[in-house]
């Protein structure tokens, strides 16, 4: 527990660095979203090829992409209903908001730093059934409530799956272990040493991205939608955790990847779809800080 809690500690020091070298404008949140694309596209690929490399792929293994996509689609019919009586444009964007998990940038620095490789390997196998869930139900959502006149394109939508570094990389990587292949030891070792820069540098984009500051009349949504995602991921996971008939470690992640917030993605799908940029920031925001909470509350119980 000491080395979890000390963990902790060390974890929102760099947050609290990442928010001090923004506030005085030594990095900006320009800046913040060049290290994101790193963390995703370079730091964190290289991380799940060096710890899913020695991956033994066994049933519990393949459902956990089950169990991502299946909440994901039960919360997205939820929210349909639960915010039916907003206006179009809030129901978009709060529907946008409560299926998908910030895995990457959120759950993988502190497996990787608390738990062991086992558990990586089911949180990059949980995250490959979160992409889905990101990039179809959340994205559907939004595009849905966007417009009046709404036409679904496939190719808008499947488009962001194929174009994805961390997932390709899931792909392949899951591949090899089915067929008890390998990567290359260069290509290993490469993999190793920059896959050290994940942790640190997801912890200081968190704290970059840190702020507070939105028009109170919009507090109330903000604490609808977090209330009610929370509320059901507490639930459904801790349902999970206690009945499941698998082993210890799979209970554990989805314990811990069902109260994750939301991803960074959805700043982008705020863009796209011209929704309120600084409500959905916001909410990541406080969100972040929940989910920060709880997982502290959770590895120490669990652990």
């Amino acid at each position: 527990m000491g080395n979890i809690n000390s963990q902790f500690i060390m974890s929102t020091l760099i947050i609290v660095l990442g928010y001090i070298i923004k506030k005085y404008n030594i990095i900006t949140e320009k800046d913040g979203e060049a290290l994101t694309k790193i963390i995703l596209n370079v730091t964190l690929p290289a991380m799940v090829i060096n710890s899913t490399s020695t991956l033994n792929f066994d049933l519990s293994l393949g459902l956990m992409p089950l169990f991502a996509i299946s909440y994901g689609l039960i919360i997205t019919i939820f929210a349909i209903f639960f915010f039916r009586k907003q206006n179009r444009i809030d129901r978009g964007m709060f529907s946008m908001l409560m299926p998908g998990f910030s895995v990457g940038l959120f759950a993988y620095p502190f497996v990787e730093a608390i738990l062991d490789s086992k558990a990586l390997n089911y949180t990059a196998m949980f995250d490959i059934g979160n992409s889905f869930t990101v990039f179809v139900m959340a994205y559907s959502l939004g595009s849905f409530f966007s417009s009046e006149s709404f036409s679904l394109d496939f190719k808008s939508i499947f488009r962001p799956l194929t174009r994805s570094i961390p997932l390709n990389v899931y792909s392949i990587t899951l591949i090899l272990s089915i067929a008890r292949l390998h990567y290359p030891a260069p290509l290993m070792n490469i993999a190793q040493t920059v896959s050290k820069a994940n942790m640190p540098l997801s912890f200081l984009v968190m704290g970059i991205f840190l702020s507070f500051r939105i028009e109170s009349r919009h507090w109330v949504n903000i604490f609808k939608v977090l209330g009610a995602r929370y509320l059901i991921g507490i639930t459904v996971s801790l349902l999970l955790y206690f009945t499941l008939p698998f082993n210890e470690v799979l209970r554990k992640i989805i314990l811990i990847c069902f109260v994750l917030p939301p991803p960074i993605t959805m700043m982008a799908f705020a863009v796209k779809f011209n929704y309120n940029k600084q409500f959905v920031g916001m909410l990541i925001n406080m969100a972040n800080v929940m989910s920060y909470i709880l997982l502290w509350m959770i590895f120490n119980i669990v652990s």
